[in-house]
């Protein structure tokens, strides 16, 4: 899931809950969920471990190829 879709079917409590856990704000999120901003690679990483919906390629596909397993999450260099 990426976070566009995860901004449409969860309450704003669970979007800040989230965010607090991933030392983030939902505020950036919703900015990242638009296209405005593109979440890093650490944070991309804190939010799939607090939020198993989301998905590492999903969030960052540009990072991440659709094949990559979560425990080998190290991002790719680019070809």
């Amino acid at each position: 899931m990426d976070l566009k879709t995860y901004f449409q079917i969860t309450k704003p409590a669970e979007r800040n809950a989230l965010a607090v856990a991933c030392e983030t704000s939902a505020d950036y999120l919703y900015l990242a969920s638009r296209g405005d901003r593109k979440v890093g690679p650490n944070l991309a990483k804190k939010l799939v471990k607090k939020e198993r919906r989301l998905t590492l390629h999903e969030l960052r596909p540009d990072i991440w190829c659709a094949d990559i397993s979560e425990s080998d999450s190290e991002p790719q260099e680019p070809a």
